[in-house]
């Protein structure tokens, strides 16, 4: 194994992620040393450059920037379990978690004497080393700026701030809005499916729509930020009908509802409890640890 060397990166995990990011690191000419639980899966880097390393140390202590991607955090922590002295190194975790387990991670890293930064990824491996991948990163400030560099190498990046929970918090949030739309996306195109209409034909319609329903994001975040409900173009009462008329459709052409049935069961909630006259924002008070009552108006 070569010494440290501030061109070189280190790189734990080499799943499909992984080895993108590897790629993305090699075309940029960093000297890359990877290791893996199946080593088989180092080839095709090794092919391109890339040095395999027998334990996790001694990918970290090879290099001042070591990134991780894993398949949980459960495997980060065994992974870096026994990994001490990092003299001021840094570890970028871009494993998917959640903020309590990114915080516990810091706080292993701190105490083994490195830095550390957690990343959420916001792209497919395909698009990893291009300016339309995301990732965006939390934690340890002055380790980013050190890293830059090599961590727009990767994507567009974007730090949040010095907790190190952060980036995984809005990872998570950004992944919830992406599940939704295709529970929605997948709802609709089975029932038109059901009407004897392609799939791909009705792709255009929802396309158009969902497009035009973007515009409302801002307004409903603005509402959610001010608490403010009223003033409804389209009143929950008034949705209530439609998602009503959704389910008993649905129901009636043999499709399951439940993609939907928990946006419908809360809106009638809502709407029982006096807030028919409120904005569809309104749900997020209902789900909300500090909501569950109607907003005056």
């Amino acid at each position: 194994m070569k010494g440290l060397s501030m061109a070189s990166v280190g790189l734990i995990g080499l799943g499909a992620m992984g080895t993108a990011l590897g790629e993305a690191l090699l075309r940029q000419g960093h000297n890359l040393f990877v290791w893996n639980r199946s080593a088989g899966k180092a080839a095709s880097l090794i092919a391109s450059g890339a040095q395999l390393a027998e334990t996790p140390m001694q990918v970290v202590s090879s290099t001042d920037l070591t990134i991780i991607c894993l398949v949980d955090c459960a495997a980060v922590t065994h992974v870096l379990d026994g990994v001490v002295g990092l003299d001021g190194r840094t570890v970028v975790n871009l494993t998917n978690g959640t903020p309590e387990q990114a915080r516990g991670i810091a706080d292993a890293v701190a105490l083994a004497g490195g830095r550390y930064l957690d990343g959420g990824i916001m792209a497919i491996p395909p698009i990893i080393g291009t300016p339309h991948a995301l990732v965006l990163y939390s934690g340890d400030e002055a380790a980013y700026r050190s890293h830059r560099d090599t961590l727009e190498a990767l994507s567009t990046a974007e730090f949040l701030g010095a907790d190190a929970g952060l980036a995984s918090l809005l990872d998570l949030s950004l992944l919830a809005g992406m599940y939704g739309l295709f529970s929605g996306v997948i709802q609709a195109t089975v029932m038109a499916k059901a009407g004897n209409v392609p799939a791909r034909q009705f792709s255009k319609l929802l396309t158009a729509w969902l497009q035009a329903m973007l515009l409302s994001v801002d307004d409903i975040s603005a509402r959610l930020d001010d608490h403010r409900f009223g003033q409804a173009t389209s009143p929950l009462a008034m949705q209530l009908v439609a998602m009503e008329n959704i389910l008993s459709t649905s129901r009636q052409m043999g499709i399951d509802p439940g993609l939907i049935e928990p946006m419908a069961r809360r809106i009638r909630q809502r709407v029982q409890r006096g807030g028919g006259a409120d904005d569809i924002s309104a749900i997020g008070d209902e789900i909300s640890s500090s909501g569950s009552a109607v907003a005056a108006q």
